[in-house]
């Protein structure tokens, strides 16, 4: 007891050597722990670039016989790229109006493009392959490169502009212009509309 205090009993060194003994026990159970998990982490990596290396190699040969058909069966290039995107535009379109009806966004095609306005865009590029973009459609409001919001405003279906993205210029269209609904509460069918 020191001045009407009591002090705690000094730690026996008995107990600090087994204080030491049971965190380096805890300690070396841990990074066993660890190795265990890295180890499967590094078998799930292993396991899933075989499978990439499979997937390749299997595209390769889809690729290679399918030119080997286009061939032999004497059909034009050009002729199976416009009926893919012919497919590939289906597709798309089917998939856009069920957008449209879920957002609540109205056909504006005959307006012209302001803040309020949902675009639909595609590009080709200047490139030997075309790198353009097959279809992109965004609110404006999410439209966040200054220079393609600016050229859009304005526009209406139709209309092109060119923009340089990494190191290819494109010439971008607008294919389709929509325009959304509000709600009573002046928000779109359950997503807020933000501006940039």
């Amino acid at each position: 007891m020191s001045k009407g205090f009591r002090t705690p009993p000094a730690a026996k060194t008995k107990d600090k050597f087994q204080e030491l003994q049971t965190e380096l026990a805890n300690s070396q159970m841990a990074v066993r722990l660890t190795q265990m998990m890295v180890k499967q982490l590094l078998d799930q990596i292993q396991n899933v670039r075989l499978d990439v290396d499979n997937t390749m190699g299997m595209l390769n040969d889809f690729q290679y016989r399918t030119l080997a058909m286009l061939e032999l069966s004497g059909i034009a290039k050009k002729d199976i790229d416009a009926k893919a995107d012919a497919l590939k535009l289906a597709d798309y379109n089917k998939a856009s109006q069920a957008e449209d009806a879920m957002k609540g966004y109205l056909d504006d095609s005959n307006g012209v493009v302001n803040e309020a306005s949902v675009v639909t865009i595609t590009s080709s590029t200047n490139g030997d392959e075309d790198r353009g973009i097959f279809r992109s459609k965004f609110p404006m409001s999410e439209c966040l490169t200054p220079s393609i919001k600016e050229k859009l405003m304005g526009l209406k279906v139709g209309d092109s502009f060119e923009e340089q993205i990494k190191n290819d210029l494109h010439k971008i269209t607008l294919v389709g212009l929509n325009k959304i609904t509000k709600n009573e509460e002046g928000e779109n069918d359950g997503e807020k509309d933000q501006s940039n």
